[in-house]
């Protein structure tokens, strides 16, 4: 009796659960490569500490583990642990270029609800097309996809996202803060305005005292006197003289000559035209300023004029 409750005892006692091992990309293909190289099998299942089985599905699937790879960078596929079906692997790579075009734009901000919506939308059309060139086949159909926050965190841990949705979740965290400071905000616009304002008003009344400042203060008027045209004309006159009678090359001392003289002209007949005008002004002055009168000669006038004429 005791014997046989022992051994009942030994018969429910629960068995050591096996661990499931995974298999990452990168290990599969080493398996492949050396099963086209013609090593037997359980030699493989030695060399990477695998079952027998094991190596026997991984042969099976030899071609869906090599598109697998096509589509998978070397970083993923150290990280994938198991095959997935190809469709899958495509919208991930879509999706991945998508994420990162938005990224590149300053005006598009990255949350985890766009990244679900797309990685759908990608999916539904992949699927869309793979019925359509399929057409009536017995094949079974791709698994259905949700776009779960698990598959995007897993998504995101494959293809080092983590910083991607920063800006955007930390946009919408903000919200209620941004909402916050509006009306401080509003009272910095206003106050800003305010001082715009005076500001402007301030450099108006600026400009308008310049401008009486200049118009108080006008700039001199140059004019060519004279005296001034008369001491040039005279230093051109002086030095024509000079260049002439030492220059032994009379050709060039001539040419010298003529030049100047051309030049000097029309100074020559504003100089004449001012003295002119100064003696017009001189003889019209003499002529038009009234005879000088003393208190003298008045009362004597007056009384010559007052006194009886003696007869004749």
């Amino acid at each position: 009796m005791s014997t046989k409750r022992v051994a009942s005892g030994s018969a429910s006692a629960p068995k050591p659960k096996k661990c499931r091992k995974s298999i990452n990309l990168e290990t599969k293909l080493e398996v492949l490569k050396k099963s086209d190289e013609g090593m037997r099998l359980k030699d493989i299942a030695n060399l990477f500490n695998l079952a027998p089985s094991t190596v026997v599905t991984i042969k099976k699937d030899k071609d869906k583990i090599k598109s697998s790879a096509k589509n998978a960078t070397p970083l993923t596929a150290k990280l994938a642990t198991r095959h997935r079906p190809p469709i899958m692997e495509e919208m991930e790579r879509l999706l991945a270029l998508w994420v990162d075009d938005m990224c590149s734009r300053d005006d598009s901000p990255m949350t985890n609800i766009l990244m679900q919506e797309k990685a759908r939308s990608l999916y539904d059309d992949l699927l869309a097309k793979d019925e359509a060139s399929a057409g009536p086949s017995g094949a079974a159909a791709p698994p259905p996809f949700n776009a779960s926050k698990g598959w995007l965190e897993r998504f995101k841990n494959r293809n080092h996202l983590h910083s991607v949705t920063q800006s955007g979740e930390a946009a919408s965290a903000d919200k209620e803060a941004a909402q916050a400071y509006l009306p401080v905000l509003k009272k910095i616009i206003e106050d800003k305005s305010i001082f715009n304002y005076q500001l402007s008003r301030t450099r108006q009344v600026r400009a308008l005292e310049e401008e009486t400042a200049e118009e108080d203060d006008p700039e001199p008027q140059l004019h060519l006197t004279r005296k001034i045209l008369a001491d040039v004309i005279s230093k051109f006159e002086s030095g024509i003289h000079d260049i002439v009678n030492n220059d032994p090359n009379r050709e060039r001392s001539l040419k010298f000559e003529n030049t100047v003289r051309s030049a000097l002209t029309a100074y020559k007949m504003l100089h004449q035209e001012k003295v002119h005008q100064a003696q017009q002004t001189t003889i019209t002055s003499f002529f038009t300023k009234p005879a000088a009168t003393s208190p003298a000669s008045s009362t004597s006038t007056s009384s010559d004029d007052d006194a009886p004429t003696s007869p004749q």
